[in-house]
């Protein structure tokens, strides 16, 4: 590792750490401006396709990370979604009782810094899907490769390329690190 990567590795990881505290923050104060009695956070893990107990928060500001206690135990969730990509899910306490403006655009920073995470992690991990999909199409079907590329992103999650020519991307699919189809 040369000591630019070191510094681009460092920066990375300093802009996650701050990421998570500032997500965790926004989401205290999400819970606290609802009136909600506990909201727990679960993070996606898209290698595993499924969620990840993170902390749950109370409306003092208290963090609780004991997921036997607080896992699954709200019948009320909803996915945290940015541009079709899922991002985690909330569970909260109670029904929300108002839908003022504060709370609005505190979940849209929650959905901005957890889309803004995602790409850092992206990032600093490598590609957070399990494999890469490639559609190789002539002009005349790019319609259908489209249609193909929307239908297989929303069923697998994965990143999903249309190209015109295989031999552009070659090394790229070659390469052992990424599963490539």
């Amino acid at each position: 590792m040369t000591l630019k990567n070191y510094h681009s590795q460092l920066t990375l990881r300093i802009s996650k750490i701050s990421l998570e505290e500032n997500i965790q923050e926004m989401l205290e104060l999400f819970c606290t401006l609802s009136n909600l009695e506990y909201l727990t956070f679960y993070k996606y893990n898209y290698e595993y396709n499924d969620f990840l107990y993170q902390y749950t928060v109370n409306n003092q500001g208290v963090t609780v990370i004991d997921e036997d206690l607080y896992s699954n135990r709200y019948p009320i969730s909803f996915l945290i979604r940015k541009n079709g990509l899922v991002l985690g899910k909330l569970e909260i306490s109670n029904k929300l009782q108002s839908q003022c403006a504060v709370l609005r655009k505190t979940y849209a920073k929650i959905k901005r810094d957890l889309f803004k995470l995602y790409e850092v992690e992206k990032e600093l991990f490598g590609s957070q899907s399990m494999f890469n999909i490639h559609i190789i199409h002539d002009r005349v079907l790019k319609e259908f490769a489209e249609g193909l590329q929307s239908g297989l992103k929303g069923l697998f999650k994965v990143d999903i390329f249309l190209e015109t020519s295989l031999s552009e991307n070659l090394l790229i699919i070659k390469d052992k690190d990424i599963k490539n189809i």
